[in-house]
């Protein structure tokens, strides 16, 4: 083998054979005056299929053209050699220290593999031209796993923005209607004052209106709670027949009002009481029912039928099925029908199911059972809820028969209210007085601290908003803890405030309050947690 280095440089040449032998294809150095291969080092012998001595005195574009039409893999061949022919790798090297070429080749196998060709000159006078080869096959993958996974992210997230704008859309809609219902029947109260029986059925409606406000809240914070997989289960007793019950005196004025024949019934319900999360299975069956009604025309009928099988000791398995003989969905219906927000166009009256399925599919996920739609466009749909309850015990059963509900005494109960709103001030007054509780009043966290270092000791507990002006409620809450004042650590401090996420409840009680209710407020909730919080300090 021909070598420019020196016979005293073995060491080196050693050196550089086993960079090449571990770190390159092969290695070839060229005389740029002459074209000559003057000298190669190939520890993968793969540059070509034969031995890469037989190319070691010929000129380095006919050995390059050579290797190319035997085993270049990519389309542009002639492009390549172009790229790599001595010419132009010389006029590259005079504006760039280095210059690269990659292309595809077959290997002995047959098959395409990625090579990466670099050049560059080894003296100040640029007669020597380094060439390495390497194999970049295992990079190249690697790169292009990740720009598809790159693409892939774009794809998800500019989805994801479509999603929320339509999310968005959808929600606004959803209480843009039934405010108009309240704002309508608002107007025509006024002006109708003097007939209290319209008066009385407009206030009905504003009901309605503000449960359904309500509850569409309460669903966007249930879809969060899901997709940060926040959803918790609560162990109550549920009593079926009861909870089918309840179900009928809220849906029933609806049917009515459509002609809408509605029955339940349940079969071998030989364990009517039950253990399990009583509110999320409620919301199952209201849900479900409200999609029945919606998609059920006047003078059809709604069923729903719950049955039990034992297939477990104490756990029993419970179906549901909820029938309607409404217009029915197409098979491509059906395939996206737990998909938030994804509804018939053609019925307005559709609109709301579509978030209330998709919860109702994660409530029975997180339940550990299954659901199924079933339907025939034109004919009617049904759903089947098969979830697993335990059933309650014996001494359980007795146990709870004991309890009794005791009517909390507010006589004598001083609460410090600190609300910016003057409407909602008042709300709370009113309720709070109903029952006999002493109202002080604040307007901002500031005035809270005044207030209760003024009147620590006939203040009972403490109702506390959370956004308001000059001083927060929990920047109040955290200066009250702090205070030297004698119960100031034990007064309950209860936060009462539209904030309603789990981070929302976590910074309450991080601050120092005990409890955390989010408007609007429900009274029975409000009465039981004052009690529970005050007889408990």
């Amino acid at each position: 083998m021909k070598s420019i280095y020196p016979e005293s440089r073995p060491d080196s040449d050693r050196i550089l054979r086993a960079i090449v032998r571990n770190d390159y294809d092969s290695v070839v150095l060229i005389d740029s005056t002459d074209g000559s291969i003057v000298d190669i080092y190939n520890g993968r012998k793969i540059l070509a299929d034969t031995d890469l001595e037989d190319i070691s005195n010929i000129q380095y574009d006919d050995g390059i053209r050579n290797y190319l039409l035997e085993l270049c893999a990519d389309l542009n061949l002639y492009d390549v050699y172009d790229r790599m022919s001595l010419n132009h790798v010389i006029e590259e090297l005079k504006v760039s220290p280095s210059y690269q070429v990659y292309y595809l080749r077959y290997n002995s196998e047959g098959s395409r593999t990625r090579k990466k060709v670099s050049f560059y000159n080894t003296d100040a006078n640029k007669r020597w031209i380094c060439c390495t080869v390497r194999d970049v096959t295992e990079n190249f993958i690697k790169i292009e796993k990740q720009k598809k996974q790159i693409e892939e992210a774009l794809q998800i997230a500019k989805s994801a923005d479509q999603s929320k704008s339509e999310f968005l859309t959808h929600v606004s809609r959803e209480i843009r209607t039934p405010l108009s219902s309240v704002m309508g029947s608002l107007q025509l109260a006024r002006k109708e004052i003097a007939n209290n029986d319209l008066v009385e059925e407009c206030l009905d409606d504003m009901e309605t209106s503000i449960r359904y406000i309500n509850d569409l809240i309460d669903d966007i914070l249930d879809i969060r709670r899901v997709d940060e997989n926040r959803l918790e289960l609560k162990e109550d007793f549920i009593e079926i027949r009861e909870l089918l019950h309840g179900i009928d005196r809220i849906a029933r004025p609806r049917m009515d009002e459509k002609r809408i024949r509605f029955s339940y019934e349940t079969v071998n319900m030989s364990h009517p009481r039950l253990i399990g999360d009583r509110k999320r299975l409620n919301q199952i069956l209201i849900k479900l029912l409200d999609n029945a009604i919606r998609n059920t025309a006047a003078g059809g009928e709604i069923k729903i039928i719950v049955k039990e099988e034992i297939k477990r000791k104490n756990i029993a398995t419970v179906e549901i099925n909820v029938r309607d003989t409404g217009r029915g969905m197409t098979r491509e219906k059906i395939a996206e029908l737990f998909t938030p927000f994804v509804y018939d166009e053609r019925n307005i009256e559709d609109h709301r199911s579509g978030i209330g399925l998709s919860l109702v599919k994660n409530f029975v996920d997180a339940m550990g059972g299954t659901i199924i739609a079933e339907s025939k466009e034109g004919v009617g749909s049904n759903f089947v809820v098969t979830i697993e309850l335990p059933i309650v015990s014996e001494s359980a059963k007795k146990a709870q028969e004991t309890v009794t509900q005791k009517a909390y005494d507010f006589t004598g109960t001083t609460v410090l209210i600190v609300e910016d709103h003057p409407l909602n001030m008042s709300i709370a007054r009113k309720l709070l007085e109903n029952v006999g509780i002493n109202v002080i009043a604040a307007v901002n966290g500031q005035e809270a601290v005044e207030r209760f270092n003024m009147n620590y000791d006939s203040i009972n507990a403490i109702l506390m908003d959370i956004r308001m002006p000059v001083m927060d409620g929990l920047e109040a809450t955290r200066l009250i803890r702090s205070s030297a004042r004698k119960n100031s650590k034990d007064i309950p401090i209860i936060a009462m405030t539209a904030d309603a996420f789990e981070e929302d409840i976590h910074r309450s009680f991080e601050s120092g309050m005990n409890d955390h209710l989010a408007k609007p407020i429900n009274p029975s909730l409000l009465y039981e947690t004052i009690g529970r919080l005050i007889k408990k300090s």
